[in-house]
């Protein structure tokens, strides 16, 4: 079985989350954005019922104190670590390096926060800062990573082939799917039910389908 949702943020604000089995919403970025949709995300979730999972958005640096930002917003949910570029207010570029993964992932969990998941995207890890290293460390703390490839969904499809080292355990295969009344939303796809869904994102626990 393959399970199929959405990751949102403040722009698919006012979407209907009927339906959604799970979602992803943005919950923070940096030392102190919190997305302002993240509270109305999580309340129409539990009330549907969806597995929820917050995420947080790294920059370069600081990642101590990102974590400490995190985990204040995002308490006892579950988190993912969204590891990408992102272009900042004054036009220069925010690009985490895997040593900044680690020290956020390392810190939020001293803080008592879970976290197991990584969006980390083929295409960023490929280049600088981490120049297609042995992600050999994320899986030395049992994380998981989430990757992305955009075309038309395949249980075989590129977006599950491994990169350094790790195979991913979910798959973000569309940025154009229409849900709840949005035109273009981010779909991800993950081989297991629902009940391992939630289990995984709660305890880092994967099932043995793809691995």
């Amino acid at each position: 079985m393959t399970i199929f949702f959405p990751d949102v943020s403040h722009w698919k604000a006012g979407i209907n989350l009927t339906g959604a089995v799970a979602v992803m919403a943005k919950a923070t970025e940096g030392t102190s954005y919190l997305d302002p949709a993240y509270a109305g995300f999580k309340a129409q979730a539990a009330s549907h019922g969806s597995v929820f999972v917050a995420y947080h958005f790294l920059l370069a640096g600081n990642a101590a104190a990102q974590a400490a930002f995190a985990y204040s917003k995002v308490g006892t949910t579950p988190l993912c670590v969204d590891v990408e570029t992102r272009i900042l207010p004054n036009g220069s570029l925010s690009n985490p390096s895997i040593a900044d993964l680690l020290t956020f992932v390392d810190a939020y969990r001293s803080l008592g926060g879970t976290v197991w998941l990584v969006y980390l995207p083929s295409w960023y890890w490929a280049q600088a800062p981490f120049n297609s290293a042995s992600l050999q460390p994320l899986i030395d703390r049992g994380l998981l990573l989430w990757s992305s490839h955009y075309v038309a969904y395949s249980e075989t499809g590129q977006g599950w082939n491994a990169y350094g080292g790790m195979k991913p355990t979910i798959y973000q295969y569309s940025a154009s799917t229409p849900f709840g009344g949005q035109p273009l939303v981010d779909f991800s796809a993950y081989k297991g039910t629902v009940a391992e869904f939630a289990l995984l994102v709660s305890t880092g626990r994967a099932n043995k389908v793809g691995r």
